[in-house]
């Protein structure tokens, strides 16, 4: 038994779900066609690109006051020290995966100077991002 796959059928509806996604968590309407979109089943993806892949989002720019969005950043201390032995600490502030069903659906929404990144994962077999850049 072989399975094929319909790509515009598949491509249609996780468009769907990152603009969906951008919509409700950023206030974000993406009308144009994304700069980058690119999904595959995580099976053929590497432990690096895996790793890379289901990070988490340090923040640089904060997205619209009272987006989804911003309500969900989070803000992280890191405690070490310098390579002559001092402590040191700072703070990052940071933007997780919602997890909607755990093992079967999980979203990640940033938005990045002008541009907007949204990653989502279904069934922990397909990954998908997809970026829209600048107006």
């Amino acid at each position: 038994m072989t399975l094929s796959v319909d790509s515009p059928r598949v491509e249609n509806v996780l468009l769907k779900l990152a603009r969906g996604h951008a919509v409700f968590e950023l206030s974000t309407t993406l009308r144009a066609e994304p700069h980058h979109f690119a999904w595959k089943p995580i099976a053929s993806m590497s432990q690096h690109e895996l790793e890379d892949f289901d990070a988490a989002d340090v923040v640089d720019l904060y997205g619209e006051v009272g987006s989804r969005g911003m309500q969900r950043l989070q803000i992280v201390r890191l405690d070490g020290e310098s390579p002559s032995g001092t402590p040191e600490s700072f703070g990052l502030i940071v933007n997780d995966w919602v997890e909607v069903q755990e093992g079967r659906y999980r979203y990640l929404a940033t938005s990045f100077g002008s541009g907007v990144r949204i990653k989502l994962i279904i069934g922990d077999y397909l990954a998908c991002e997809v970026i829209w850049e600048g107006p």
